[in-house]
């Protein structure tokens, strides 16, 4: 039940007439809601906590604050670092989506982290040098290789931005979809932890070695588990990811203390009258957020019609592309 973890749900709609696309990344911070929704609209929105418009970009080009790629984007210290895949450039926003500074990464990085200690870029894909993931100091005078090549040898690129769970302001656990194991960075040190999945966790190899049908057939089929991802923090020991098991959607929460790992088949929505096919998208030191849009919370209205009194349902327009924005608060 959520509300084992979390004490409410807020629900904000996303308004203003420029429109929200397929959702790539949220990200709340004390005072915004940030949304990179690239795949449709190329374009990053900052939104109040009342879903208000306040600035956009939506334009790609050549010049200097054209996006090309915008493969990741977080925030620091009220500072919006947005990166560049396809220019291998970090450009740095404030909250007015101002530019303030635009640094060039050496090396072919496809996402990437910022905390207190630094900066941690993930490489994806096969062809690339021994470096899996690099750690930047803030001023990047700093670089070394926390993960290499040979802990995780796939070819398999994945368009999902969300491979790093905060656990603290200093700490994260990193985790890949097609790998049944997770990475627990604290202190400048790794912790491996690997998920017992009784050796049904999909085959790596299987997968990147099949043509793009074959290996959509061959997931579609599959007897087990896979696509681990998702993470959010429940507390400093807990961890949530969805997974699929036999073609179904689920949940593998993950005690990093204890050494234990419980899969659910749903997530019991306690804390408001609306759907429970949760797919959280990241969470800070003091919440987690997901989103659905209208049409998904119009649809399971209308399926619980006699079950869900007026003063129990969000406030909905007939834009069913608009975006809700749900945030929880930890107990």
């Amino acid at each position: 039940m959520l509300s084992t973890y979390f004490s409410n749900l807020k629900a904000e709609a996303l308004k203003g007439d420029e429109l929200v696309g397929k959702i790539d990344k949220i990200l709340v911070t004390d005072e915004n809601i940030i949304v990179s929704d690239f795949y449709l609209m190329k374009s990053l929105k900052i939104f109040s906590l009342k879903g208000d418009l306040l600035a956009y970009r939506n334009y790609i080009g050549d010049e200097s604050v054209g996006l090309s790629e915008i493969t990741d984007f977080d925030v620091f210290e009220d500072i919006l670092y947005v990166f560049d895949a396809f220019k291998s450039k970090l450009f740095k926003f404030n909250l007015s989506l101002e530019l303030i500074d635009e640094i060039s990464i050496q090396g072919k990085f496809n996402n990437f982290m910022i905390n207190t200690n630094g900066l941690y870029f993930f490489k994806q894909g096969k062809d690339i040098e021994g470096e899996r993931i690099v750690f930047f100091s803030h001023d990047f005078s700093v670089k070394y290789t926390l993960l290499d090549k040979a802990e995780m040898n796939t070819n398999v690129v994945f368009s999902s931005s969300n491979y790093f769970t905060q656990m603290d302001t200093g700490s994260f656990v990193f985790a890949h979809p097609l790998y049944p194991y997770i990475y627990y960075f604290k202190n400048r040190k790794i912790q491996k932890i690997e998920l017992d999945f009784n050796e049904r966790f999909i085959d790596v190899s299987q997968v990147e070695s099949l043509n793009p049908l074959d290996k959509l057939n061959f997931v579609n089929n599959f007897e087990g588990y896979y696509d681990l991802k998702n993470g959010i923090r429940l507390t400093d020991d807990k961890i949530l990811f969805s997974l699929k098991f036999n073609g179904r959607a689920g949940y593998i929460l993950i005690d990093i203390k204890n050494n234990f790992m419980i899969f659910y088949d749903k997530i019991i929505n306690d804390l408001k009258k609306i759907p429970s096919n949760i797919y959280f998208s990241s969470n800070s030191t003091d919440q987690v957020w997901y989103y659905m849009n209208e049409d998904q919370i119009t649809s399971f209205y209308k399926y619980n019609l006699n079950k869900i009194s007026s003063k129990d349902k969000i406030l909905l327009t007939n834009d069913k592309n608009r975006q809700i924005i749900f945030i929880l608060d930890y107990k």
